[in-house]
């Protein structure tokens, strides 16, 4: 029995044995891969940096697919890099001090690989812009921009842009004219422009122009969308001559109504509406005709018209016909005058004027005969 006990022994080390070394196995083959490392280059911790400085870190290991560089927390740039480079490779960024503050900032990159812990380093700098001793000439950060809308009548404005150089800067302007080539407009050299009905079919931009004591530089806006053709004027309908109905007012009858004349925009539309009259008005009907009833015996009918367009509408009545007559045929009545005549044509020597014959009530047929004063 003491030795089956010694053989049962030495079988629980080899198989504790045998577990041990697989454990490891799988450790060294989950650690086998290259890692990601990074050292920060430029510039060096403690240095004091003015102006724009280089940024630069040096990578090794595994391939990296994303370096991002940040300045006290906030990131200033991205990279992503090819996902197939290892090895030792440098990666870099502009830093631009002078939009800082002076004074210490905390530098940080930070390096990611795929299916790997980021890595970061971190550096210390001094930001301290001395003043340049050689004044800078104007140069352009970012081109005019134009407020506003591209519209006959509007007012367009343009902003100067962004300029880096040393101050004091002033700026002027000019406005051009594109169709497609460019042409100043004359008479314009500040920052407003009124669109003109010149301009229908162009492109307008700014031109400025920044100066300062080493120099000037000259850059042009985008330009506006073209500028349409300025809107023709809407006239709303006006009145020129009342609707005139025509047909005897006696029951069983059919009335019909003339528009009337009217001027203002076209195209325009109109409505007709039939009054009872007696003496106040009641509308009995619509359209352009009516047919008289027994209801209006004792009564004079209108017609009422409503001119409309684009900017409006109108409405006009006729005059009111005879009283509509009972059973018994009404007695004839004499010509009353509606209307003027009305002479068309031009008053020269040579050329020919025409009356019409104004229009007038009273019982049918009636005829007309004309005499010209002078």
């Amino acid at each position: 029995m003491p030795g089956l006990r010694g053989k049962g022994c030495l079988a629980v080390a080899a198989v504790l044995a045998f577990l041990a070394l697989t454990v490891s196995s799988a450790g060294a083959a989950r650690s086998a891969g290259p890692l990601l490392s990074e050292t920060i280059l430029t510039p060096a911790t403690g240095a004091t940096v003015t102006k724009k400085v280089t940024w630069t870190v040096q990578v090794s290991g595994a391939a990296a697919t994303r370096v991002e560089f940040a300045v006290d927390g906030k990131l200033s740039s991205r990279q992503s890099p090819s996902s197939k480079v290892t090895g030792v490779r440098t990666y870099g960024s502009v830093l631009d001090t002078r939009k800082l503050k002076d004074g210490p900032h905390r530098l940080k990159v930070t390096t990611y690989g795929k299916g790997l812990s980021p890595v970061a380093t971190e550096a210390t700098v001094t930001v301290d812009n001395v003043p340049d001793a050689t004044p800078e000439p104007p140069h352009q950060v970012a081109i005019p921009e134009i407020g506003g809308d591209a519209l006959v009548g509007r007012t367009l404005t343009s902003s100067p842009g962004e300029w880096s150089g040393s101050q004091p800067m002033a700026f002027s302007y000019l406005w051009l004219r594109c169709n497609p080539d460019c042409a100043q407009i004359d008479g314009v050299d500040g920052p407003s422009y009124t669109v003109t009905g010149d301009d229908a079919g162009s492109t307008l931009r700014s031109r400025v122009t920044a100066t300062n004591a080493s120099g000037s530089a000259s850059e042009a806006s985008a330009p506006t969308a073209v500028v349409p053709g300025p809107t023709p004027e809407v006239a709303p309908p006006h009145q020129v001559s009342i609707p005139v109905i025509s047909g005897d007012a006696l029951v069983g009858r059919t009335l019909s109504s003339s528009p009337g004349e009217w001027s203002g925009s076209q195209p325009m539309s109109f409505t007709f509406r039939w009054l009872r009259c007696h003496a106040d008005c009641v509308q009995v009907g619509e359209g352009p005709s009516y047919a008289v009833s027994a209801e209006d015996v004792g009564s004079t009918i209108r017609s009422r018209v409503t001119a409309t367009n684009a900017a409006g509408s109108a409405s006009e009545s006729s005059a009111p016909t005879a009283v509509v007559p009972g059973s018994e045929p009404p007695a004839a009545t004499p010509p009353h005058l509606v209307s003027i005549p009305v002479v068309s044509g031009d008053a020269l020597v040579g050329r020919t004027l025409t009356s019409s014959t104004g229009v007038w009530s009273g019982t049918e047929p009636m005829t007309f005969t004309y005499v010209w004063l002078r």
